[in-house]
This record gives C-alpha cells, structure tokens and sequence, in this order.
C-alpha cells in the first residue's frame, strides 16, 4: 500500500516538473519577445534623438528588422519618445 503511495506521489513530481519546465520554455519565448520589441523602440528612440527623419527611421527599421510600411510606421508611433513629441 505505501508503496502504492509512493509511486502515485513520484508521479506527480514527475507531471509537475514537466508543467514547470513547459511554463519556463514559454516565458522564455515571451521574454526573448519583449526585448526584441524592447530594442526596436530603443533604436527608434535613439535614431529619433539623432535628428533622424520620420521616413529614415521608417527605411531603417524596414531593412533591419524586416518590417513592412504599416508596422514600421505603428512601432514609430508607439515608440514613447514620439509619443511625447506628438502630445505636445
């Protein structure tokens, strides 16, 4: 009976170590998401404070990461840099 126990109890550990490891796999997935996006706003706010024009940003973030015209103009415009520009 205890041995019964045992099993069913290691079994478990084994389910929740695989849940744990899958949950890690997707926060690192998510993390590795986030920071991409992180860079891309970065360089956009870097090129921006270096008086770059609106369509040389738009160009760069086009060749460098591969963006079309309508998500490199929506990451300028939620860049937090440009947002402050346009509300004022």
């Amino acid at each position: 009976m205890i041995d019964f126990l045992v099993i069913i109890l290691m079994v478990i550990a084994l389910v929740l170590f695989v849940l744990s490891r899958y949950q890690l796999g997707r926060t690192t997935k998510s993390m590795a998401a986030h920071n991409y996006a992180q860079e891309l706003y970065n360089r956009v706010s870097k090129a921006h404070g270096a008086g770059k024009t609106k369509e040389e940003i738009i160009a760069m973030m086009k060749k460098d990461y591969g963006l079309d015209e309508d998500e490199a103009e929506y990451i300028y415009h939620r860049t937090p840099d440009i947002q402050k520009e346009d509300k004022s």
